[in-house]
């Protein structure tokens, strides 16, 4: 766990050298008054370091312009809880090695797919975090970086969706899988014997 938010944290620090000009430059040309400090126009731009919900990109003149919130702190994290379950799951089901239904140069690409399509149906709601690290990692340095509140604790102080939803998603996951799906070694011994 350690190592994946410190990886996160490094892609959160290369993502902000990559894009600080551009940052600067999009805070400017939006009119951004107070640029990263002033919620809750800087999620704006805090958003390319952590998620949101509902995903601020689906309102044009920013999440100050929704009349009231259209999705709440609950709903958020039962999003991700939903898709972190889906593709848990699917991982589960992919690499179980009693599945002799999918060649394993098939695996990456239809795990792939999988993240593709969650982001397709989800990203609006939360913007499909799905890993606490992934979330918390780059939110660290967003906030370092002059974000503050926005980036930790963000609106609302939103941002724990991102770490509950994913670990109740995934032990789900585990729960169906082991207690219900998986074949147990001896079982897929002898499958393989017919």
């Amino acid at each position: 766990m350690l190592a994946q938010l410190f990886g996160a944290v490094l892609a959160g620090a290369v993502n902000l050298a990559v894009w600080s000009t551009t940052i600067s430059h999009f805070e400017a040309a939006q009119d951004l008054a107070g640029g990263r400090t002033t919620m809750p126009g800087c999620v704006r731009t805090a958003m390319l370091f952590g998620q949101y919900f509902p995903n601020p990109g689906i309102f044009p003149q920013g999440v100050e312009s929704r009349p009231a919130p259209v999705v709440t702190a609950l709903h958020a994290m039962l999003v991700e809880a939903l898709g972190t379950f889906v593709l848990v799951l699917v991982i589960f089901l992919l690499i179980d090695r009693c599945n002799t239904a999918v060649h394993p140069a098939v695996v990456p690409p239809a795990i792939g797919a999988t993240v593709a399509a969650l982001i397709a149906v989800f990203a609006p709601q939360s913007q499909a975090g799905w890993n606490p690290a992934r979330d918390l990692g780059p939110r660290i340095v967003a906030w370092a970086a002059g974000w503050g509140a926005s980036a930790l604790p963000g609106p609302g102080g939103g941002f724990w969706i991102y770490l509950v939803g994913p670990c109740v998603g995934s032990l789900l996951a585990g729960a169906v899988f082991f207690g219900a799906l998986r074949i147990s070694d001896d079982e897929c011994e002898n499958e393989k014997c017919k």
